[in-house]
């Protein structure tokens, strides 16, 4: 008997799995597949024995080279190691396991055990993949035997592959997935007697769930759920990470996701003691599917399973073991009929010689073989934590104003962007660097070849280093930037073509492909409505834009025009999009994307430790500090702000500090500098505890985040400001209008009502109210919810899979809509 073994695994099965950490590491935790954790999970518990010692080792499968490195310590230390390679030979393993593999193993001078090694094919079991892999997999297999060790192989058909290589049959034995000799000899399977209404199913396999008409199933027996091992684990765990496959299932507009999701009817279990306690909690007592993992673990908790043998793996162990199995041409017509066919009898006669099997061909190995008795020690069952839940609405809620995205893949090559301004110049507004990073996203993630045109760019822009970035700075007045955008679109002959400008630059392109003629028949034309001259100025001015100058009116006309003739209108916040159709009567909804922003933002506790030498932070830590870093105008309403400045200041003792920074505007009433308006309108004894400031840049703006306990955005109306944005993502908490683009991803608690008198000042002071740890608590839910939907899954790449018009109404006047009763 070996005395110290190194058994090699993904992770150590008797720690408590992490499901706070990066998805990615999750998911390499698991093995890529949570139903890998059955057969890891088995053989730690199977290889313990009161006179020897097991070692875990994770680097044989996460870190090669670090394995490398530790070849000839391991050789020292240890008499034996011991790994579990399932669907080793197989195609897709050629350049993964079966070479990183062998050259580990190759390293090692000490006998290597391969126990449940196995093969992957079809499942009418072809060989035709063996000669694709027959120098690997030769190498593979003798690297193993040169060391002393032996492959203990997962049923029939992989013995047939080996034996195509060219192995005898002293070079391995057929032994089975070691994972369901978890319980040892004893283990016998009884089918209760069940009522339809009784039956409790846990679900497994993507071929159900891809299945829509499977769903009818779920209905059907609504104490049934589904047991993901991988699909859905940035769905359940990771929903601010979401990446463009995960979307697709909040993107469909019956929500079977989603609804399942509320109903607690998925799950993904990071430990095998969990897994085995919630089929225990839901008293389930049938399992299908054409997961073999997902299968036998509930066979291990004494639970019926039919397997569906989609492929060689899960034919050969329902073969192998005499598990009810067939393969189906589709998805059962009634569950419950497959469970009253359900017949363990032959799996109960022939199990106790299969672990014998088994056992002996441990004890030949020199190693030990101790099933585990009783109940599995209890596990901790994962449960989404509430904003968790709260972040998938957001998603799914953002997802469903876009009924026609993420139903293809993204197929563009040539993507244009039209817009008034570009680029991070000083001064720059938020359609700038909001087109900045979707372009910085496409150019280093994509083939996309991206395309700008602009009267306004920076000329700097660090963009242009790359070769599918390009841009094409237009002047002129408005008909000639019009004729300029139009001529460069048509040579470019793009997919896309988003228009996120004023005056309608657009336009003519708009009308071009409206009025029937082929130039962009090919091209998705997008009018993006950020905050036009209509809102600017009524926003701004509280008055109707009749009022407004005459080439203001003008310029409102031209860009309704723009919004009617395009295939398709979004805006950057769910409540801009509603204000856009009802104020425009647009007949189409307009879609919902969200500004991204991908710069990596240093937090409010980095700034500090950084900026601490420079600056006497300290200076402020006696006073709750207010900060709004914005353009001083009208519509941004600094006023209001102010206005309940002072009304907490009267009724609070505590010492509360506002900062005022941004560039200014005009009045458009008076012509008088708005910043001074505001000055002008402070109390001479309050003007100590309320600054004002210029424009600052991003790295000027970074001491005042660092003592900012609060921002602050208080227009009455709001598109999706990019500087809330950036705050937010500091973990700096944010208040706003529930008229804004921040209501999108802030807690109701942090929105205030503007035509509420004394609203804003209430929400301030009940936050002020708050603890240290409550307020950080809301900055970071608050950054989650943000994240989640300006990821570019969820942002950039589905507009580019927007469909246009089914039928375009051309530009013929409707005369119906003349009149109105």
């Amino acid at each position: 008997m070996h005395k110290r073994i190194l058994l090699c695994l993904n992770r150590d099965q008797s720690k408590t799995f992490d499901y706070s950490v990066d998805p990615d590491d999750a998911m390499l935790m698991l093995g890529g597949n949570s139903g890998n954790n059955v057969f890891q999970y088995t053989l730690q518990n199977l290889l313990r024995g009161e006179d020897c010692q097991v070692d875990i080792d994770t680097d044989f499968f996460a870190d090669f080279s670090a394995f490398r490195a530790r070849a000839d310590a391991i050789s020292a230390e240890y008499d034996a190691m011991v790994f579990s390679p399932a669907n080793v030979f197989a195609n897709y393993a050629v350049d993964a396991g079966l070479t990183f593999w062998r050259d580990n193993i190759e390293k090692l001078r000490i006998p290597v055990y391969a126990i449940g090694a196995g093969a992957q094919s079809d499942a009418s079991f072809s060989l035709g993949f063996v000669d694709e892999i027959r120098d690997q997999a030769t190498a593979f297999v003798r690297s193993i035997l040169n060391t002393g060790g032996t492959l203990g192989l997962r049923g029939y058909f992989t013995e047939s592959v080996v034996r195509a290589l060219g192995f005898q049959d002293s070079d391995y034995t057929v032994i089975g997935c070691p994972s369901i000799f978890l319980r040892g000899r004893g283990l016998r399977m009884e089918k209760p007697k069940l009522a339809r209404e009784e039956l409790r199913v846990a679900v497994n396999g993507f071929r159900a769930w891809n299945d829509r008409a499977f769903h009818r199933h779920f209905r059907e027996y609504p104490g049934s759920y589904f047991v993901c091992q991988e699909e859905f684990y940035r769905l359940l765990y990771a929903p601010d990470k979401l990446t463009w496959k995960e979307l697709q299932y909040l993107s469909d507009p019956s929500e079977l996701w989603l609804s399942m999701y509320r109903q607690d009817r998925i799950a993904l279990y990071g430990d095998i003691p969990a897994w085995f306690e919630d089929l225990k909690r839901r008293k389930i007592n049938f399992s299908f599917g054409c997961r073999i993992h997902g299968n036998i673990l509930p066979i291990l908790a004494g639970i019926p399973a039919y397997l569906d043998a989609l492929d060689s793996r899960v034919r050969e162990l329902g073969e192998f073991f005499s598990i009810p199995a067939r393969t189906f041409d589709r998805n059962p017509e009634d569950l419950y009929e497959l469970y009253e066919q359900t017949d363990y009898t032959a799996f109960n006669a022939g199990f106790a010689a299969r672990y014998d099997n088994f056992a002996a061909f441990m004890s030949a190995c020199g190693l030990p073989c101790s099933p585990a008795s009783g109940e599995p020690p209890h596990g901790v069952v994962p449960r989404i934590k509430d904003d968790d839940k709260d972040i998938v609405e957001l998603v799914a809620a953002s997802v469903s104003c876009n009924p026609s995205v993420f139903r293809r893949d993204v197929d563009a090559r040539d993507v244009v962007f039209v817009a008034h301004e570009f680029g991070l110049y000083k001064g720059h507004g938020g359609i700038a660097s909001y087109l900045y990073n979707i372009c910085k996203y496409l150019v280093e993630n994509t083939n996309i070849n991206v395309h700008v045109i602009s009267p306004t760019v920076d000329e700097a822009c660090d963009l242009l280093r790359f070769k599918n970035f390009a841009m094409h700075h237009i002047s002129g007045n408005i008909s000639e930037q019009r004729g300029k955008v139009f001529s460069i679109c048509a040579d470019i002959q793009p997919q896309y073509i988003e228009f996120a400008e004023y005056a309608a630059l657009g336009m003519n392109c708009t009308m071009n492909k409206a009025s029937g003629q082929d130039t962009f028949k090919n091209t998705l034309l997008v009018t993006n409505n950020h905050t036009a001259s209509r809102e600017c100025y009524e926003w701004s001015s509280g008055l109707p834009y009749e009022y407004a100058s005459s080439s203001l009116m003008q310029n409102v006309a031209w860009e309704k025009i723009q919004m009617e003739t395009s295939d398709v209108c979004i805006a950057p916040s769910k409540f801009l999009g509603k204000y856009v159709k009802k104020q425009y009567r647009l007949k189409d909804k307009v879609l919902f994307f969200m500004n991204p922003f991908m710069t990596k933002i240093k937090n409010k506790s980095e700034l500090q430790k950084e900026l601490a030498g420079k600056y006497d932070l300290y200076h402020y830590n006696d006073s709750f500090n207010i900060t709004l870093v914005t353009r001083f105008e009208g519509r941004k309403n600094q006023k209001l702000l102010v206005k309940a400045f002072l009304s907490l200041m009267q009724a609070s003792p505590e010492n509360i500090r506002l900062f005022l920074a941004g560039g200014s505007t005009c009045n458009p009433h008076t012509g008088e500098d708005y910043r001074e308006e505001v000055w002008r309108s402070l109390p001479e004894d309050l003007k100590d505890h309320v600054l004002l400031y210029d424009f600052l840049s991003q790295s000027q703006q970074e001491p005042f985040m660092a003592v900012t306990d609060l921002t602050v955005m208080p227009s009455v109306f709001e598109n999706q400001p990019m500087a809330m944005i950036e705050t937010a993502m500091r973990e700096i908490p944010v208040i706003a209008s529930r008229y804004s683009g921040c209501a999108d991803y802030l807690l109701p608690e942090m929105l205030f009502d503007p035509f509420v008198e004394g609203s804003l000042a209430e929400v301030v002071g009940n936050f002020m109210r708050k603890s240290a740890e409550e307020r950080a608590a809301i900055a970071l839910i608050q950054k989650r919810r943000l994240s989640a939907i300006i990821s570019p899954a969820v942002s950039i790449l589905p507009r580019f899979s927007l469909a246009p018009r089914r039928t375009r109404r051309g530009l013929n006047l409707d005369l119906q809509e003349l009149y109105h009763e």
